[in-house]
């Protein structure tokens, strides 16, 4: 199915309500608010949710699994796939849970920023807070791997390629499967791992979050 204008304008209306939303939840955590962010609401999440990573952790297996079949557009979708699963759903909902004590507002704002239609880096400012508090280094100055290219430019980057794969059927190669995978493999190693390893926590070998010793992806 092609992605013609009525699925632009409806693109459109979405990210009008969610940029209102977005407005509201910056009202409602506001620096006060981030300021006494709960550490240990954050830990408490992820340890009665364990299986919380699952999706991420299966979509870039599977990934590396379509490059070794030569597969690269399925990859490289399977790739940004996993990275938006592992800022959405591994980091923002448990900070969400953490920032706000509350648990139906807790529930509400965490159901808007999942299901949000746009960039799921409108929130990467949230999570660059939480990043620094946890570990002292800034989320926005992180670079894929040891390269200097910026790891969130990077993710939005590959977001939009996902899409133009998707709703435009453009193919994909080798090179661009591996970057993407690349990007994917930083996402994990240098955001959510060390986020957890800070709470005491760390990944088994399915990807689930618990007192585990953590190592990086393959």
């Amino acid at each position: 199915m092609s992605y013609d204008e009525a699925d632009a304008r409806r693109d459109a209306m979405y990210d009008a309500m969610y940029d209102e939303m977005y407005d509201a939840i910056s009202n409602e955590i506001r620096e006060d608010a981030i300021g006494e962010f709960s550490s240990d609401r954050l830990r408490s999440y992820y340890v009665q949710n364990p299986r919380l990573m699952r999706p991420a952790w299966y979509r870039f297996q599977q990934g590396m699994q379509l490059v070794s079949n030569q597969h690269y557009e399925a990859a490289t979708i399977f790739f940004a796939s996993s990275m938006e699963l592992f800022f959405r759903f591994t980091l923002l909902r448990p900070v969400v849970y953490g920032l706000i004590h509350h648990e139906r507002l807790a529930d509400a704002v965490s159901k808007s920023v999942l299901d949000g239609n746009t960039g799921f880096t409108k929130y990467t400012t949230l999570l660059g807070h939480i990043y620094a508090q946890l570990l002292g280094v800034e989320l926005k100055k992180l670079a894929v791997g040891n390269t200097d290219a910026n790891l969130i430019k990077k993710c939005n980057e590959l977001q939009d390629r996902r899409n133009v794969l998707v709703h435009h059927g453009e193919t994909s190669g080798r090179t661009e499967a591996l970057y993407a995978q690349a990007v994917a493999r930083a996402v994990l190693n240098q955001v959510v791992k060390p986020m957890l390893v800070a709470l005491g926590l760390g990944l088994s070998g399915d990807g689930d979050i618990g007192p585990f010793t953590t190592k990086s992806a393959e």
